[in-house]
């Protein structure tokens, strides 16, 4: 045996992934079945025969490609918003005149097509679209002005938005509890 004979991981094949992910946009197209719940898209919407396959008794809680998953959880409209950004982001790089914006980029949007997003993908493609947004507007120079008026209104504004946190959670509390 070799050093390097590490074992696979089991995953969804891209067929299936995105049979369950048309099945579930079918279900619900425009806002989907809502964010990380691919895990009950699979077990409503996997045929019949996936029974006869030997990972039978395996929930999956992703597909095979992030794009597999955006759609049946976010819907047309979390799809639409996700490569609106994305397209954004590339033509800002493009405009920019940098490759190495551009390719690393378009890789992770390619990646994201064959390949499930975990948490360091997830990451590196979103710390690339604020790279992106920031040497994009750094000709633009914003001030914040902190005088009486302001300051008073902040405050006041951050209360009301504790305030309703904190009514918001006991409500959910006590909801609960009933």
């Amino acid at each position: 045996k070799s050093f390097l004979n590490f074992p696979r991981e089991v995953t969804l094949s891209y067929e299936t992934s995105w049979q369950i992910a048309i099945d579930s946009l079918k279900s619900k197209p425009i806002l989907g079945s809502g964010p990380g719940t691919f895990f009950h898209d699979f077990s409503k919407f996997r045929q019949a025969d996936f029974n006869l396959d030997p990972l039978w008794q395996i929930r999956f809680d992703r597909p095979l490609g992030y794009f597999a998953e955006i759609v049946p959880t976010l819907g047309i409209l979390g799809l639409l918003a996700y490569l609106l950004l994305a397209f954004t982001a590339l033509s800002k790089a493009l405009k920019l005149k940098t490759e190495i914006l551009i390719f690393p980029l378009l890789a992770m949007l390619i990646g994201q097509a064959g390949y499930y997003q975990n948490t360091a993908s997830g990451f590196v493609f979103w710390l690339w679209l604020a790279m992106i947004a920031g040497l994009s507007s750094r000709e633009k120079k914003v001030s914040f002005a902190f005088d009486q008026k302001t300051l008073k209104g902040r405050i006041t504004i951050l209360i009301g938005i504790i305030t309703l946190s904190l009514i918001s959670l006991a409500a959910i509390f006590f909801i609960s509890r009933i």
